[in-house]
């Protein structure tokens, strides 16, 4: 599955946290370090598997960790109108 961000958001990277802003529902929201790198991975439309990969990668976490983290990052920015 590709992830892509809500094109109707806009956002920035500050001091290696995203603030994401979504105009639709007049919210900010600030993701750690962590998130904020899966944030930019996502912002070039990866493919699912493919961000577990460089996750994995970057961090050295065990594929099923990093898989079920990732699955519920996605789960939480599509309830909050994040992705597409």
């Amino acid at each position: 599955m590709r992830l892509s961000p809500n094109k109707n958001l806009a956002w920035r990277i500050i001091e290696k946290k995203a603030y994401i802003l979504n105009p639709e529902k007049s919210e900010l929201h600030c993701l750690d370090e962590v998130a904020t790198s899966a944030w930019e991975l996502i912002s070039k439309k990866i493919e699912f598997d493919g961000l577990c990969d460089k996750m994995c990668e970057d961090y050295g976490a065990a594929r099923e960790v990093i898989e079920k983290d990732m699955s519920e990052f996605v789960q939480q920015l599509r309830e909050q109108s994040l992705l597409e």
